[in-house]
């Protein structure tokens, strides 16, 4: 059993925070200074958060080390940042476990100017037993579209839904080519490219897109206050257990960057363009370190450029060796299609299973018409359990589709019972196992047979 004092705090402090969330329902909305506050807190008039810019959250904070009351309103008053002052006697955060339900951004542009969306993760919150987590994925300019102006309603509206029903949450911010305009006219630099091949093959008419340079210290810079920014506000929520370590993408999350022929002589031309992303990346992963001190960090590993094997691998040592307690390993590219021990990023991540927490991120998804990309279940789950992954994330859809995540949930329970080994034999036994290195081959083939050199 547990003392009082290593419980974590925001258990010590429940009683207190019903208590001051009773005062903070309320109809007032006019803006008001700290001292105007804390004294409408003493007297147990009601106030609302959006009364509160960040100066003001600052300053309140500080005149309620003075006021128990004060200080039992900060807690609920702050129900996203609240725990930020008291970090440093924290435990670190578990590790994700299960299923984590992808929310992003940029799959809620038709539900989310109405609010749709937060009705219906209202209702698979509230019945999905299945669900671990969820995962919040955002645009790094659907924040900060002007310098120093954020925008964190999306965000704050689903970090409130995973505080009301109790699920951890991670944060995962993309930059790349969701890096703000006004970056690049504070003078950062610009590596310009076309995206020639897609998940499905080559892409006709391929549109003509732009990053920042990766260790572009001016974008460095200010995608530094921007994560500082996100850690002030979400570092000390206690549902908040895991961060992603971005900064080196184009498009998503993933380290993944243009790496057509085109592509490559022009990183040859900015010269030691692979030493540059691997100092780069520890330097975000330092950043993303400071700003979540007691979080799970997070790295969606794949090849950055075509040739950076030794690099990657560099780049997982560094987080393994010096955020040992805290350092995730994550393959986005998980599937049932085919065996994929023999993967560059599975063996990386099978190399380091026992050293840091690891999981997975499906490729595609099984609703609609993701099955072909996906493959099957039993698959996925025998790659799944291949190097004992500790959570999946998968896309919204399927976390809305309770059928699914129950059959995941149980098979992953009946593969681990049985055994990597006989789950795999007993595929293989009912003609459901698919050879890597096969699979491979033909796709290899096909290819080089639909390569716009050999048309």
């Amino acid at each position: 059993m547990s003392t009082e004092a290593e419980r974590p705090r925001v258990d010590r402090t429940e009683n207190a925070g019903n208590m001051a969330e009773n005062i903070l329902r309320g109809p007032n909305r006019e803006a008001a200074t700290p001292a105007q506050l804390v004294e409408r807190l003493l007297k147990g008039s009601p106030i609302t958060t959006n009364e509160l810019n960040p100066m003001q959250i600052t300053n309140l904070k500080n005149i309620a080390k003075t006021s128990f009351m004060a200080t039992v309103v900060g807690i609920a008053c702050f129900p996203i940042w609240g725990f930020a002052d008291s970090q440093a006697d924290e435990k670190i955060s578990g590790p994700m476990k299960g299923l984590f339900w992808r929310v992003d951004w940029s799959y809620m542009k038709e539900k989310r100017t109405d609010g749709a969306y937060l009705e219906d993760m209202k209702k698979n919150l509230s019945s999905n037993s299945c669900l671990g987590g969820i995962f919040i994925g955002f645009g790094w300019n659907d924040i900060e579209p002007k310098p120093g102006e954020y925008n964190w309603k999306f965000v704050d509206s689903v970090v409130e839904l995973a505080r009301r029903y109790g699920k951890p949450y991670k944060l995962s911010v993309k930059a790349g080519i969701r890096t703000p305009e006004w970056v690049y006219n504070e003078g950062a630099q610009i590596f310009s490219y076309k995206k020639t091949r897609g998940a499905r093959g080559w892409i006709k008419n391929p549109k003509e897109s732009h990053i920042p340079i990766p260790w572009d210290p001016i974008y460095l810079k200010y995608f530094k206050k921007f994560i500082e920014q996100m850690g002030e506000r979400y570092s000390g929520d206690y549902n908040c257990i895991a961060v992603t370590i971005s900064g080196i993408n184009s498009r998503s999350a993933e380290m993944h960057l243009p790496k057509g022929p085109e592509d490559i002589r022009e990183w040859e031309r900015l010269g030691d363009y692979k030493g540059k992303i691997v100092e780069a990346t520890g330097k975000l992963t330092d950043i993303f370190a400071d700003s979540f001190p007691r979080q799970q960090l997070c790295v969606h590993l794949a090849m950055p450029i075509k040739g950076m094997n030794t690099e990657l691998k560099s780049i997982l040592d560094y987080g393994v060796k010096k955020y040992p307690e805290r350092f995730t390993a994550q393959d986005c590219q998980l599937s049932g299609k085919s065996d994929q021990s023999q993967g560059v990023i599975y063996q990386l991540i099978h190399d380091v299973k026992d050293k840091v927490h690891h999981g997975f991120q499906n490729v595609a998804g099984w609703t609609g018409g993701g099955l072909r990309d996906q493959g099957s279940l039993e698959m996925t789950v025998l790659n799944y359990i291949g190097v004992d992954a500790e959570y999946l994330e998968v896309a919204y859809d399927d976390g809305m589709n309770q059928d699914f995540c129950r059959r995941w949930v149980d098979e992953v329970a009946k593969a681990k019972q049985m055994g990597y080994e006989e789950y795999k034999a007993s595929l293989i036994q009912n003609g459901k196992y698919v050879d890597g290195h096969r699979v491979k081959k033909a796709l290899r083939q096909r290819r080089r047979r639909l390569s716009p050199q050999f048309q």
